[in-house]
């Protein structure tokens, strides 16, 4: 079944783009990050030609959310009432672990500040791995052997 299947029987259609593939890099000494040209195509198609992305630390991965994946987050939050306070918490926890990052034209790179790269674990040097997840990608610590 192809994801247009999918998309079709959960009643959607939906003919990409798609993030995808798993994809091998490490961070440099500048704290930058190659994004692999296949997601970066993926994302300025999402963001109809904006080349950024937001991310957030989610568990042991980095969570980088192409603009149409903010939009929907925030119709749901803009769904909350604001004189409920769980909801005002969680969407003050959402909005501030979210980092707005540009992809650099020339070489298809993110830099993540020094603040950025300790609170996700990132650091000069470090294996990670890339990966599509249809509507985002992930970013995490490639596993030592």
């Amino acid at each position: 079944m192809s994801s247009d299947d999918i998309a079709q029987a959960a009643g959607k259609e939906y003919n990409g783009p798609y993030l995808t593939g798993t994809h091998y890099s490490s961070v440099d000494n500048r704290r930058r990050i190659t994004i692999p040209k296949s997601l970066v195509d993926a994302i300025v198609a999402f963001n109809k030609g904006e080349r950024r992305i937001y991310l957030r630390k989610k568990g042991n991965k980095v969570i980088g959310l192409p603009l149409p994946a903010v939009s929907k987050i925030y119709t749901e939050f803009d769904e909350l009432k604001l004189s409920d306070d769980d909801a005002i918490q969680r969407m003050e926890e959402y909005g501030s672990s979210l980092h707005k990052v540009s992809i650099t034209e020339k070489d298809d790179r993110i830099t993540l500040s020094d603040n950025l790269s300790q609170e996700f674990g990132l650091q000069q040097d470090t294996k990670i791995v890339i990966k599509g997840a249809l509507q985002f990608i992930t970013i995490s610590q490639q596993e030592t052997e």
